[in-house]
């Protein structure tokens, strides 16, 4: 009894043992579970340091970063002030340059009108110079008929005196009066001199050799007029019509027949009604000087009788005696382009005072005969205006012709108060371009391209036309026969 209930007691005991380590076991599971999970937590906050770690490294960077942009942008700000300061100074300057440009302005406003006042008043001094030289021109012609009435009064007296006297004072008497005679014709030849149109006495110097005294043989051919129009006055071309008419009288006995063409660049001029017989050619629109002289010339020449053709500017005048002197010129001088002497203002160019040879001529009253237009042409079309007729003398030259001035042949040519035209200035640089390229002298060339960018006629020179093109004829040109050295004179200049 007491064995077996030892025994109980002693199997109880084991069995609370046993569930006391059942708890303890669940226990420790428990707490290493917690453990577990405590651990587990750990790792979790451990990973989340170590990513805020990393995001609070990422933002210093970006703080750098923001930093250095900050200091970058104030580095700018410095530089934007700095540059602000430099306008204001550079506005500052400007309004300094723009005040002294004003009183510049001003004092150069008072000086033109200082300067176009003198010019007024020099102008008017010209003009009671002109009524002088008129008045005196005529009181000269009035000295030079009376001296001529009483030389031939004189002549008569000592021949009938030579006459009656006898063989022993024939020869004294004869001596006497050749001496007489003599100091007649020679204030004969001053009156004569002083009665023309006045013009520079250098020139006089130069060219006073004279025209031929002979007159263009009869029946010689036909002389045309070649004209080209260009918004030309109603007015203007009466002026030129009426000299033209005039000047056709004084070659009547030698029976030039006389032919006018003309035609428009610029729409259609209002030509008076005249005697003369005219062609007049349907406008082309404005295809420049030399093409439309072209037009013309080609025209002339192909009626047979057709010898001469004479270029002639709208706006000139021709002296009465003008084509009386330019084909007694070309008759004595077949083998030249002979230049009609501009008036009141002539070119610079130097005369030859013993041949009159030029070293070119003018388009502005220029002769031409036909044996010269058939064996170099007319003029080059590739210039439009201008300087065609440097070339023209040149090709001429090359071929061999001269060109001759007609000192006593004037055409009155009123160039002197034209005004600065920018279309002018760059058309010439444009045909002085062209004139260079086509008598290779590329000094002259690269001057005229440089001129044109520089006055602004073009941006650059890679705009400038295109010279592909050049027309040259059949004759083989001769460059050194060209003269760039001057310029635009093309030769050197008298004054």
């Amino acid at each position: 009894m007491s064995a077996r209930r030892g025994h109980q007691l002693g199997g109880t005991a084991q069995g609370m043992k046993r569930q006391r380590l059942a708890i303890r076991e669940q226990q420790l599971q428990e707490t290493e579970e917690q453990f577990q999970e405590v651990a587990r937590q750990w790792l979790t906050k451990e990973r989340q340091l170590q990513e805020l770690a990393s995001l609070v490294q990422i933002k210093e960077q970006q703080l750098q970063a923001t930093s250095q942009q900050l200091h970058d942008k104030d580095v700018q700000l410095q530089i934007r002030d700095q540059q602000l300061q430099e306008k204001e100074q550079l506005v500052q300057a400007t309004e300094q340059l723009l005040s002294v440009t004003e009183q510049l302005m001003a004092t150069k406003n008072q000086l033109l009108e200082a300067r176009e006042l003198q010019l007024a008043e020099q102008e008017a001094g010209i003009q009671a110079q002109d009524q002088q030289v008129q008045e005196l021109n005529r009181q000269v012609q009035e000295t030079s008929q009376r001296l001529s009435v009483k030389q031939q009064h004189l002549d008569e007296v000592l021949s009938s005196r030579a006459l009656r006297i006898g063989s022993t004072l024939t020869w004294p008497m004869r001596k006497l009066r050749h001496g007489r005679f003599r100091s007649v014709t020679s204030a004969r030849a001053a009156n004569d001199t002083a009665v023309s149109a006045p013009v520079d006495r250098r020139t006089e110097e130069v060219i006073e050799a004279g025209a031929p005294a002979s007159s263009p043989a009869r029946n010689v051919g036909t002389l045309a007029i070649g004209i080209v129009t260009f918004n030309n006055s109603t007015d203007q071309l009466a002026r030129l019509l009426r000299s033209i008419e005039l000047a056709i009288r004084h070659i009547e006995e030698a029976q030039v027949k006389v032919r006018l063409f003309f035609i428009d660049n610029g729409g259609e001029s209002c030509w008076p009604e005249s005697n003369i017989l005219s062609r007049r050619f349907e406008t082309q629109g404005n295809i420049g000087f030399g093409r439309g002289m072209n037009t013309l010339m080609t025209a002339a020449f192909a009626e047979d009788e057709t010898e001469w053709f004479l270029c002639l500017n709208p706006d000139g005048v021709l002296h009465r005696g003008a084509l009386k002197e330019l084909l007694s010129s070309s008759v004595a001088h077949p083998d030249s382009l002979i230049e009609a002497r501009q008036f009141p203002e002539e070119h610079v160019k130097p005369y030859d005072p013993r041949t009159l040879e030029t070293p070119w001529a003018t388009g502005a009253c220029l002769l031409i005969r036909r044996r010269i237009f058939e064996s170099i042409g007319g003029f080059d079309p590739n210039f439009f205006m201008y300087l065609e007729d440097i070339d023209l003398s040149w090709r001429a030259k090359s071929a061999g012709y001269s060109i001759r001035v007609s000192p006593k042949a004037l055409f009155g040519h009123a160039v002197l108060h034209r005004k600065p035209d920018k279309s002018v200035d760059k058309s010439f640089l444009l045909s002085g371009r062209y004139l260079a390229y086509k008598w290779k002298n590329p000094e002259f060339y690269k001057w005229a391209e440089r001129e044109l960018v520089k006055r602004k006629y073009y941006q650059s020179r890679s705009e400038l036309p295109e010279l592909t093109e050049l027309n040259t004829g059949s004759t083989e040109l001769n460059p050194e026969l060209s003269n760039f050295n001057y310029y635009f004179h093309f030769s050197q200049p008298r004054w």
